[in-house]
């Protein structure tokens, strides 16, 4: 009953950030194209960062409870962090060797120079706010949260996530190769009735109880949480499940040391992980270094992807008009085998009115001419 219920909370949260972020997201990814073709894609470092240890930081009240032990990590792993998570870690003296930022919204004003040491990477979503791409003093790189965002970019590695950065930082350590992953400042839930640490972008109070839930914290007592982080929660609590069963021996650890309980994963403190972390024997590999042998996209794939959208549009705007009665098979087989349109266009329930889905059809045609621009412009 738990998992069904989880499960239709996930669904719920992720049809509302369709339907309110969806138009959004597509928009950043047309204007992010220029930068999107000039950086390296980091998962293309997949499994290259293996044996090293993945401290995962988010920006939750638990930040500040235990956040000052990350000074002492110190070549025992990388430091993963969502970059809502920055300012307060710069504030206790952390430099985070990865910042990973999803946010449709601009965040940019809490993107700031990492340290004095080598410069920090930046894990930019694809579909992340445009501003984001400007932030200065860090070595620039794109990830993508969905296999269609990959696609239409000319990749095929994306970044399964549960709607945070932290969660996306999750992903990426898992994709790396880190092991084992801690969890740091991911609460999950309320703490003295913030959502976040001081100084991040969702620092203030919360005072509105809707979708307010009650689960199992740390010290097993009941802990607040709302519909958006108990989504994150049940997302955390399937992906311990799945690796569970797909990769035993990658070790995962709730170092949080406040907030909710994730199912399935032991919890531990901080300071035990440290002291059982050992520094690796030999000098880990740079980062910038790995990047730098990296390639952009290919400018002629995404083209080649761009255009077969394209037509493809152009042909269901065509059926649409002249027989609207067939629609409905075509439509569903797009969503089955068309990665960014199984994404894009309307669900199956939403495909009963077909000027919404002409509408929408219109908006991918839009998106994809506009991609199309930004890559001539890239080759000229």
């Amino acid at each position: 009953e738990r998992l069904i219920q989880g499960a239709r909370l996930r669904r719920a949260v992720m049809d509302k950030t369709k339907n309110e972020k969806g138009a959004a997201l597509r928009a950043n990814l047309a204007a992010n194209m220029p930068d999107v073709l000039k950086r390296p894609t980091l998962t293309d470092l997949e499994g290259r960062l293996s044996g090293r240890a993945g401290f995962i930081v988010g920006s939750g009240p638990g930040l500040e409870k235990n956040g000052q032990l990350l000074r002492q990590v110190n070549g025992r792993g990388l430091i993963l962090a969502a970059g809502s998570a920055l300012k307060p870690l710069l504030e206790i003296g952390v430099a985070p060797e990865i910042v990973v930022v999803i946010e449709a919204e601009d965040t940019s004003g809490f993107l700031c120079r990492v340290g004095t040491g080598p410069p920090a990477i930046l894990a930019l979503a694809s579909t992340s706010h445009p501003n984001h791409f400007g932030a200065a003093g860090f070595i620039g790189s794109v990830c993508h949260l969905t296999s269609g965002d990959a696609y239409l970019c000319g990749a095929e590695g994306f970044v399964p996530q549960g709607g945070t950065a932290g969660s996306a930082a999750f992903s990426l350590g898992l994709l790396l190769g880190l092991n084992p992953l801690v969890l740091v400042g991911q609460d999950q839930a309320y703490g003295a009735e913030a959502l976040h640490a001081r100084g991040t972008p969702g620092e203030e109070p919360a005072c509105d109880d809707a979708g307010v839930f009650s689960v199992v914290g740390i010290d097993g007592g009941p802990v607040r949480t709302h519909s958006g982080f108990a989504a994150s929660l049940h997302w955390y609590a399937e992906a311990v499940r799945y690796l569970r069963r797909k990769e035993p021996k990658r070790i995962l650890i709730n170092a949080n040391e406040n907030g909710a309980r994730i199912p399935g994963l032991p919890d531990m403190t901080l300071r035990e992980v440290l002291d059982r972390c050992p520094r690796p024997e030999q000098p880990p590999p740079d980062l910038g270094e790995l990047l730098a042998g990296l390639k952009g996209p290919a400018p002629d794939l995404v083209r080649e992807r761009l255009i077969g959208t394209w037509r493809l549009t152009t042909q269901l705007s065509r059926l649409l008009r002249e027989a609207p009665a067939q629609a409905g098979p075509i439509l569903e087989e797009c969503r089955r085998v068309h990665p960014f349109l199984s994404q894009a266009l309307p669900g199956p329930a939403e495909s009963k009115n077909l000027s919404d889905v002409a509408a929408a059809i219109a908006g991918i045609e839009t998106l994809t001419l506009k991609m199309l621009e930004a890559v001539d412009r890239y080759e000229e």
